[in-house]
Order: structure tokens, then C-alpha cells, then sequence
């Protein structure tokens, strides 16, 4: 009883002694010309508690009354420490001095090696060392992130562009956001964070996407994986980086006790991805001090223009240095859109090795807490540990405000009456009608778009309408849709409908019903789109694509029972009808008559099956070993595993029920995987193997189908062949297939000097597939290609049982 006691009253009031007896350091760093000095680290001596300054100098560090020796650390110039006795607030405000960086006398010329050469091979001997020093921490981390828009496009496709409740005219801030994480490692990539506190400015039930992982820059690895280098960047001091940069010795200071070396970087190839700038290394002991790094668009780096990135190193014991302040600032342009920005990360009491649950490390990489989200301003005012300016204090201000307005009925009605409002263009264009206050959706597609051509059908015209509405707390959302068509030369009018519920977001669960008649490709993986067969019927004559009516009722069902092993049923019952071609209309003269609607024989103008009804189910597991997840309340977000991952799935076709007909058994299995080469780029594959069993009355229909390609254009899936026909390959027996893609992501084209200025990614491809037969049993494909932002090409070389086939293969990647 008297510990319990204990712990309900006293720990309560040694809670609020903390906070009674707590004080502030408080102040601006300036220079010798008075300028703020924007994101100086300001620590306590002896501890990883601490605190930066903001981007104008100012900065604030609670502690208990007591004396210390505050230090104050930012690269460029000298260590300042403050012996400070608190006893109240106190004002302190600092004024740094220029480092007073040593030039040791060297003597460089022909023949002669810059000192740097010899510092940055014992680094490289000493980085695997520090690499693997720490085998796990956990750490507070503070993120402040902000990105403005100083420029974008009026229009986009035709739509408007409206970000007026986006960012602040006045100062370009589209996005300003803190956040309080708890952080664990272990290595080599075990990690796991919990987000405590969260706060987006003009956006208050809003949680952050400040992630202390994405500030994690560690420079022992040989490649740094900002997100925005395909293939990583190379670190000054990986163990093969004398291939890669150049270095100068600029000098050495004392400072924290150590001397340090300052050494310029340099990339030997101007497109190679590699930093320039300065790092800091300790003498004797080999370890980084700090780096002050950028890449820009000549490196190979996507989406930003320029990256730069800051990072302090401070001594957490006698041996174990570790980042205590990362920052990175970075300017954009894309696709019309030009901005900046930067985020500043505080990592703060460190503590090496804990104390952890044996399966503490369970998949789950990023928590956010249900109630993260709804601290007021006056927690943020205490715990902060960077000052705000006064632009994001009034960015902060101003659109909370707003946000109140943005938030309510009448505002939300208004505007949805504004964009709800009646336009002719919308009867072609298609339209978003929308409820905002309730969250309720209605849309229709472009008409425009399902105005198309076939032979079984002539000009058809095809549409869809969906009815959606989502719960913003729960994140649960229900889904109803449309789909009428309407064949001008076959006079068949059809109409499908589906239903969805994702009933249960923390397990993926989700219902479906669909029912109605539609048209349907013989291969249900839709190998061609109507669009593509569209224009290859009118300006080739080649209908590749090969329909059949279908009326039928479908449930399915999916629902994850533990992470990564989710399971998938459904139900269907179907009564397929065959179909022939009703318009040989097209826009060129070609000696050739169109194919029939038959896949098997082209030539065959009557109906290539008879009616016939079919009732199967299907049951598959997915199974993704240690898959990796993020968590916010009520949803959950799979972000896969570095394991392969593994699908197992049966077909079964029932006779007898309500006049069925086709039986069989179809097993399949796949593995596929995602593999991360770092400097070679990136390789995916899938493999697949399966077998029918029990097969009676099988129309060709229920065959297993493969995706081919008989056109120039594709959408480059990696589960296709390109100069594959569509059905020579079909069987009912039991198959084989394998698919490989590798991007190099410049790894080739960067070393080519005119090349590398558009930043091409170098593609090869391999395919195989085996069936049995007396014909056709064997295929392979071999590919090579180039791709530019979203346009790809590749040359695609075929093999059949010894007959070789060519072509080239184009597409757009959206």
C-alpha cells in the first residue's frame, strides 16, 4: 500500500516540482556584425540535452536551477561555452566568433599528396568500426519542417490550380509542422518511433508526417539514401570514395577537446551522385565531427534542384559520438511548381543500449498516438526547443484562425457550391460533386475518355459513376459505383455496378459486391486496353482484343489476420456469352480483313464458344515475413519487407450449381521481391508456377492466360511480355513463368557526357514462360531500354523454340 501510495501522490507532485522549479535560458546568437546565426547547437556539457536556434538566431533551453556549462557549437565558427548559474529566467545572449581554422604547413605540388588523402583513409579504416559501435539507443527527437511555394502553374491539364487555403500569399509557407517522437534502434535496421506530439500549422485534428528515420543520414554507410537518388548517394567516406571524389585540407582547429580537420569535397565527375562541401573529421580518433554537404540536379537527385545537409556530432559518452543535430534545406522545381524549404531535427537524451522487450522490434516502424494531435499552444510554448520566428509564429496564428473558418458548415457549403455549380463541359470532361461537411463524393468519369471504337461493338460509349463516403476519425470508407456502355453497332446496352466497404482500416479488411452484364476480355488480367485496341483497329486494321458478355454476381473479401499474412476469398457466379463483330469501319486501307472475335482461330466468323454458366470460388493467403508498418489511429500502413514475398491461391470451379458446367482445381504459387543494389539501382522479379487438377468442361475462358503485347504501345507492367501473342500460350494444364526488371538509374548514362545531362534511367528486362504442348512450350524474352521522366522505350528480342522475333516497345508511365 505505501508503495502504491507513492507512486499516485508523490511522483504526481515531483512531476509538478519539475516544472515549478524549471527555468529558461533565453537569447539571440549573433556574429561580429551583429547577423543572427541560424541553427546553432546549444547543449549542456557532459549530456545530450540541448536545443538550436532558430533560422533568425534565437533560441531557449529549459533546465533545472543549478550551475552549468552551456556550450555553444554550430561548424564555421568557434565553440563557445557559457558558465551559467540559473537560479531564474535568464536572458544570455551570445556572440560567436569566426573559426580560427589552423593551416598546418604542407607543401603541395606535383608528386605531392594533399594531407587529406591520408585523414580520409583512416576514416574510411575506422568507418565500419564506428558503423557497428552502438548496438542500439533510443533518443527524443524534435522536427520542425517548413516548404514554401514561391511560384506555380495556373492550370494543370486544364484544371485550375487553387492553393489559396494551401499557403500564405504573403510569405509562400504551404507547410509548417513540429513534432515529438520517442526513437529506438537496433542495429543493423531495426527501428521504431513513436510519435508523442504533432502540430501542422491551419490544419488543428491534422498529424504531422515528420519522421525522425527520414533525418537519419548516417555517413558511416557507404551510400546515404536520401529518397530523392535513385541509387543512394555516395559517402565521402565509404571505402571506395577516392574513385569518386576529390579532397582538399583546409585547416584544423581545437575545439570540444579534440582537434579537428576541415576537408573540402569534391565529386571527380560532376554527374556522378556525390556531395560537395565540408567535412569535419577528429584527429587520432578518426571519427566524423560534422558535415556540411549539398548535391544538386548534376548529381543525379530527383524532384529538388538542391539538397544540402548539416549535421553536428556530440560525444554521448567518453567513446560513442552520435548526430545530435541534423538539418537539411532544399530548393525544388517541378512540374511548374517552384519553392524551399527546410526541416531541422534535435536529437536529445541519448540512451545507450536499453532495456527492451524481447519483441519490442516487431514490425511496426512508425506509432502515432491517438491524442498526439490535440496538445494547445500552450504545451508547444513549453516544450519546444526551438524559438518560432516571428513568420511562423504568425503563420501559425493566422491560419489556425482560418482554419476555424475552413473547418465550419456554412464556409465548406459555400465553397462546394461554388465548384458543384453547373458547366456543359462537365458532361464530357466528367465531374466531382461533393459534399465536404459530411464527406460525401459523387463523381463521373471523363466521357470523353470511354468514347471508343471496337469491331464487336463499333463506336461505343462507356462511363462510370461512384458514390463515396469516408470517415475522416474512423478511416473507414464505403464505395458504390456504376459502369453503363453502349455499343452503337451491336445495339447492347450494358450496366454493371460494385459495392466496397473497408470496414476495418488497422486490418485491411474489405467487402465487395458486384453484379450486373458487362464485356469482358477473354483474360481477365485485361492484357490490351480499349483504348490501345481502339487505335490499332483504326489506323492498322489488327482488333487484338477479344471480348465476351458476361452477367454474373461476385463477393469478395479481404482482411489481414496478423502482419503480413493476409488472406483473400471470393465467390462468383457467371453465365458467359460469346460475341462476333458488328463494324469493320477503319481509317486506313489495309489488303487484310479484320480478325474474328475468336482468341484460338481468327479466322473463325461464328461464335467461338457456347453459353455457358460457371460458379468458383477462390481462397489466397499473402505472406510478407517480418512486414514492416506504419501506424496511425484506426489505419494501418503496410510498407512491405525485405524478405520475398509469397502468394499461394486455389480456383475452383463447382458443376452442378444452377446449371454450371466447367470443374477444375487451379493451384498456383508466386515469390517476387524488390531488390535494392545501391550503386547498380534497383531489380524486381516474380516468379509463378501452377497446375489445374480435376478439369472437366472447360471453356477456353478458364484457361490460365498470359499477358502479352502485339502493339507498339504497352504500360511496360512488369508481369507482361511485349512481343508475346495473346493467346497462343493458353493452357489448361499446368505453366511456368519468371519476370525480371533492372534499372540502373543513370549508373551507365551518367558517364556518358551528353547523355547525362537528361538524366536517363538505363532498363533491361528478361521474361520466360513454359507451357506444355507440342508446340509453343518454351518462350523468352530479353530487353533493353531507356526512360525519360515518364516516357520509356525499350528494343525487346524474342525467342520461340528457336525462332527469333524483334521489335520495339513504347509507353507513357502514369
Amino acid at each position: 500500500m505505501f508503495n502504491r501510495s507513492f507512486i499516485f501522490f508523490f511522483l504526481p507532485l515531483l512531476f509538478f516540482a519539475n516544472n515549478i522549479f524549471s527555468h529558461t535560458i533565453k537569447g539571440k546568437i549573433t556574429d561580429k556584425n551583429n547577423e543572427g546565426v541560424p541553427f546553432v547547437t546549444i547543449y549542456l556539457k557532459g549530456t545530450t540535452i540541448g536545443t538550436s536556434s532558430n533560422s533568425k538566431g534565437d533560441y531557449q533551453l529549459e533546465v533545472n536551477a543549478g550551475t552549468y556549462e552551456v556550450i555553444y557549437q554550430v561548424i564555421g565558427y568557434k565553440l563557445h561555452t557559457e558558465k551559467t548559474d540559473v537560479k531564474a529566467d535568464i536572458t544570455k545572449d551570445i556572440v560567436l566568433e569566426d573559426a580560427a581554422v589552423q593551416l598546418k604547413e604542407v607543401e603541395v605540388g606535383p608528386g605531392k599528396e594533399d594531407p587529406s588523402n591520408e585523414i580520409i583513409r583512416k576514416a574510411q579504416k575506422k568507418r565500419s568500426y564506428y558503423l557497428n559501435q552502438v548496438e542500439s539507443y533510443a533518443c527524443d527527437v524534435y522536427i520542425k519542417g517548413l516548404q514554401r511555394i514561391t511560384k506555380y502553374p495556373k492550370q494543370i491539364l486544364g484544371r485550375e490550380v487553387n492553393l489559396n487555403n494551401l499557403i500564405d500569399t504573403a510569405t509562400g509557407i504551404a507547410y509548417l509542422s513540429e513534432s515529438i517522437s520517442k526513437y529506438w534502434y537496433e542495429k543493423p535496421d531495426k527501428i521504431k518511433e513513436v510519435l508523442v506530439s504533432s502540430k501542422v500549422s491551419g490544419r488543428n485534428n491534422a498529424f504531422s508526417y515528420n519522421q525522425a528515420s527520414d533525418m537519419m543520414f548516417n555517413f558511416y554507410q557507404n551510400l546515404i539514401q536520401t529518397g530523392i537518388a535513385q541509387r543512394g548517394v555516395i559517402s565521402p567516406i565509404c571505402g571506395s570514395s577516392f574513385l569518386s571524389y576529390k579532397y582538399k585540407f583546409l585547416g584544423s582547429f581545437f575545439e570540444n577537446g579534440v582537434w579537428v580537420n576541415k576537408i573540402q569535397v569534391t565529386p571527380k565527375r560532376r554527374a556522378d551522385p556525390c556531395f560537395t562541401g565540408v567535412i569535419y573529421i577528429c584527429d587520432s580518433t578518426w571519427r566524423l565531427y560534422g558535415v556540411d554537404l549539398f548535391v544538386t540536379k548534376q548529381n543525379q537527385i530527383r524532384f529538388v534542384d538542391t539538397l544540402k545537409i548539416t549535421q553536428v556530432f556530440l560525444p554521448v559518452n567518453d567513446s560513442v559520438w552520435l548526430p545530435f543535430t541534423n538539418k537539411f534545406s532544399f530548393v525544388f522545381s517541378v512540374f511548374g511548381f517552384e519553392g524551399n524549404g527546410y526541416y531541422t531535427g534535435i536529437q536529445s537524451n541519448y540512451i545507450l543500449n536499453p532495456e527492451l522487450a524481447k519483441k519490442f522490434f516487431n514490425g511496426e516502424e512508425w506509432h502515432v498516438n491517438d491524442n498526439s494531435n490535440k496538445r494547445d499552444s500552450s504545451y508547444w510554448d513549453s516544450i519546444r526547443p526551438i524559438p518560432l520566428t516571428l513568420e511562423e509564429k504568425t503563420d501559425y496564428h493566422k491560419k489556425d484562425s482560418l482554419h476555424l473558418i475552413w473547418d465550419s458548415k456554412p464556409y465548406k457549403d459555400s465553397v462546394d457550391k461554388h465548384e458543384n455549380r453547373f458547366k456543359f463541359s462537365k458532361l464530357w470532361l466528367g465531374f466531382t460533386w461533393k459534399n465536404s461537411w459530411k464527406n460525401y463524393y459523387v463523381n463521373m468519369s471523363p466521357p470523353v475518355l470511354g468514347f471508343l471504337f471496337s469491331t464487336v461493338q463499333g463506336w461505343n460509349l462507356e462511363t462510370k459513376f461512384s458514390f463515396n463516403h469516408w470517415n475522416k476519425d474512423s478511416r473507414k470508407e464505403y464505395e458504390i459505383s456504376l459502369k453503363p456502355g453502349y455499343g452503337f453497332s451491336s445495339g447492347r446496352f450494358y450496366l454493371s455496378g460494385e459495392s466496397k466497404i473497408d470496414y476495418n482500416p488497422k486490418k485491411l479488411s474489405r467487402l465487395e459486391i458486384s453484379a450486373g452484364r458487362e464485356l469482358a476480355q477473354f483474360n481477365a488480367s485485361n492484357p490490351i486496353s480499349p483504348f490501345v485496341n481502339a487505335l490499332n483497329s483504326l489506323f492498322d486494321k489488327r482488333n487484338y482484343m477479344k471480348v465476351y458478355e458476361k452477367d454474373f454476381f461476385k463477393l469478395g473479401w479481404r482482411h489481414e489476420l496478423y502482419n503480413g499474412f493476409m488472406v483473400y476469398g471470393s465467390a462468383e457466379f457467371a453465365e458467359r456469352s460469346p460475341l462476333l463483330n458488328h463494324s469493320g469501319e477503319t481509317w486506313v486501307k489495309r489488303d487484310y480483313v479484320y480478325f474474328s472475335n475468336d482468341p484460338q482461330y481468327p479466322s473463325n466468323e461464328t461464335f467461338s464458344f457456347e453459353r455457358n454458366r460457371k460458379f468458383e470460388v477462390m481462397a489466397a493467403v499473402r505472406l510478407r515475413i517480418r512486414q514492416r508498418y506504419y501506424s496511425r489511429p484506426n489505419q494501418k500502413l503496410n510498407q512491405g519487407s525485405k524478405f520475398p514475398e509469397m502468394n499461394i491461391s486455389l480456383r475452383k470451379a463447382i458443376a452442378g450449381v444452377a446449371g454450371s458446367l466447367p470443374e477444375y482445381d487451379l493451384v498456383s504459387f508466386s515469390i517476387s521481391d524488390r531488390l535494392n543494389l545501391k550503386r547498380l539501382g534497383r531489380s524486381s522479379y516474380i516468379l509463378r508456377a501452377g497446375k489445374f487438377y480435376n478439369s472437366k468442361n472447360m471453356s477456353f475462358i478458364d484457361y490460365k492466360h498470359f499477358n502479352g503485347n502485339q502493339t507498339y504501345f504497352t504500360d511496360f507492367d512488369l508481369q507482361k511480355f511485349q512481343l508475346l501473342e495473346y493467346y497462343t500460350y493458353s493452357n489448361a494444364d499446368y505453366f511456368a513463368e519468371g519476370y525480371f526488371n533492372h534499372n540502373f538509374a543513370g549508373f551507365i548514362t551518367n558517364k556518358i557526357p551528353l547523355l547525362r545531362k537528361l538524366k536517363l534511367d538505363e532498363i533491361i528486362g528478361a521474361r520466360f514462360l513454359y507451357t506444355p504442348g507440342a508446340t509453343s512450350t518454351k518462350y523468352a524474352e530479353l530487353s533493353a531500354g531507356l526512360k525519360y521522366l515518364l516516357v520509356r522505350g525499350d528494343f525487346v528480342y524474342g525467342v520461340n523454340n528457336g525462332v527469333n522475333r524483334y521489335g520495339f516497345r513504347f509507353g507513357l508511365l502514369f
